[in-house]
């Protein structure tokens, strides 16, 4: 149980009046209230989410016209890393993904988001745009484009990790290299991350998230000022204890 943890290393008037608690076992999610009550439908601004992998990146490709959710979701598993606001030690950090700050707490012992190759992204790419061609999504000549595109790359390209930028020189797939000034590199999660030989609910994952601009702790009011004073305090090894697996 996570909540006994938090105890030792946060202010009980903390968890009390600031975080919410969510537990994620496969299937089952809930929202553990100060009061002990729960509220599936609750949408708190601060909150604890345990083995949950989709907390911890957003997709590179906002795309969603796709009937075909197969070739969809396997192009919406690339992410870029988000922006990091504060290093709290212990390879733990506070990151800025938008108008949450979310602190990823991880195993020291495994990687948790993996670098994607360029040959990676092009065969997911060709999934996507393959599904989008049956679908009439896309006409044949932006497909012959793209492969047109794809063709031009160097071969010892292709194992090498995937940057994009919009000013690549390279407008259906972005590919560029590290060099260039705008580059952003390309990830996915590690499938071998979660050990499945442990139970379900031993903790492998946890996110904080705390609603707010990064650069604003006044957003939303005193209690994300008053949160965000507080998390810099925070120690990565002590927040690295919270888990069932280091």
């Amino acid at each position: 149980m996570i909540l006994q943890p938090l105890l030792r290393i946060l202010p009980v008037e903390f968890l009390l009046r600031y975080i919410f608690i969510v537990f994620f076992v496969p299937g089952i999610s809930f929202v553990l209230h100060s009061q002990g009550s729960t509220d599936l439908s609750s949408t708190p601004g601060h909150w604890v989410i345990t083995n949950d992998e989709f907390q911890v990146y957003e997709p590179a490709m906002i795309r969603d016209q796709l009937d075909d959710k197969l070739a969809l979701n396997q192009l919406k598993e690339l992410f870029f890393l988000p922006h990091k606001s504060l290093d709290l030690g212990d390879g733990i950090c506070l990151y800025d993904w938008y108008y949450k700050n979310r602190v990823v707490i991880s195993r020291s012992d495994c990687q948790l988001w993996l670098p994607v190759t360029i040959r990676e992204y092009i065969n997911r790419m060709l999934i996507y745009s393959t599904a989008s061609l049956k679908e009439e999504k896309i006409p044949q000549m932006v497909m012959d484009a793209l492969k047109s595109e794809i063709a031009a790359i160097p071969v010892e390209m292709m194992n090498q990790p995937a940057f994009l930028s919009s000013s690549s020189g390279r407008p259906l797939t972005s590919i560029c290299g590290q060099d260039v000034e705008t580059a952003s590199a390309l990830y996915k999660l590690n499938p071998g991350y979660f050990d499945t030989s442990l139970p379900r609910t031993q903790v492998q994952l946890i996110t904080m998230t705390i609603e707010g601009q990064s650069d604003s702790p006044d957003w939303r009011g005193i209690s994300a000022k008053r949160v965000w004073e507080f998390i810099q305090g925070m120690k990565g090894s002590d927040l690295r204890k919270l888990l069932d697996i280091n």
